[in-house]
């Protein structure tokens, strides 16, 4: 299997936040989702595989080069989705638009329009003028349009509704059908990966917790819910963490088949992308 990206010991000190350590390896033609909550790291991660950050120690390569040495070029092959976007706010989107196409040697107008016209975006409004909905949609539409190799999207739906979140998660999913793609998904809102994801890399204090494939790592977990009766000592080695109240307790564990064994009376769940980060990270 071919990876596009790397990071490798990557540390990074920013005062009151650091990255420790962080090794990771996005493989090419999937979507790989990086979770964690807010303040996680998950975007000093991002922006340090794109060269906005200079780690400490550690090195970065994507498509093959170092981002500390050729990143001028990396980036004409990478779309990128950062918040919503460093766009000058005066300008329509017609005229941003002609400004940032002529950095791109591969950009397709058709594409764009295509997208424009598919997201029902206003061409001659002034992007100061949109709402957080549609320059998140404007946003996502520059960075398909030039035929990258590798986009990365940082929170890219968390100005969309339910409906255009899920649009945009079937949007990408089809290209990866369609062309060769591969897309790096930064989200605190894990149910837009439950769908699409093919890895999760699950982010907390600037260390990375779990990177695995997205069916696997399901796979090998469970919820586990019952009455706070049967919750002894033992039950609890047996999780990853658990909360409770008066009557009942709900967990998460990997030792499902031996836990229905020793506790006949525990119910064992399918955990969602969600179940998995708010049991890790507590």
């Amino acid at each position: 299997m071919e990876s596009i990206a790397k990071l490798k010991n990557i540390n990074k000190n920013l005062g009151d936040f650091s990255l420790k350590n962080v090794n990771l390896q996005i493989q090419k033609g999937y979507i790989t989702g990086i979770i964690g909550k807010n303040g996680a790291g998950k975007t000093t991660i991002i922006k340090t595989l794109l060269g906005m950050l200079q780690p400490d120690s550690g090195s970065v390569s994507v498509l093959g080069a170092d981002m500390a040495a050729d990143a001028g070029d990396i980036k004409n092959s990478i779309g990128i989705v950062l918040g919503n976007g460093n766009f000058y706010a005066g300008l329509t989107l017609e005229q941003m638009k002609n400004i940032i196409r002529r950095f791109y040697k591969n950009w397709d107008e058709a594409a764009y329009q295509g997208y424009v016209q598919k997201f029902g975006l206003p061409r001659d409004r002034k992007i100061k003028e949109l709402s957080t909905g549609m320059r998140a949609k404007y946003n996502i539409s520059l960075a398909l349009s030039h035929h990258a190799e590798l986009v990365v999207m940082d929170e890219p739906s968390s100005g969309l509704d339910p409906v255009a979140r899920e649009e945009l998660m079937d949007l990408l999913s089809e290209k990866i059908s369609a062309e060769e793609f591969t897309v790096i998904f930064s989200t605190h809102i894990t149910s837009d990966l439950d769908r699409t994801a093919d890895y999760i890399i699950l982010v907390d204090n600037g260390k990375i917790l779990l990177d695995r494939p997205k069916d696997e790592l399901l796979d090998a977990h469970r919820v586990v819910k019952g009455p706070v009766s049967l919750l002894d000592s033992t039950l609890m080695e047996h999780m990853v963490s658990h909360k409770k109240n008066s009557m009942n307790f709900e967990g998460l564990t990997t030792e499902a088949a031996a836990l229905k064994k020793a506790y006949p009376g525990l119910l064992f769940e399918k955990p969602a992308i969600e179940d998995i980060m708010r049991f890790y990270v507590r």
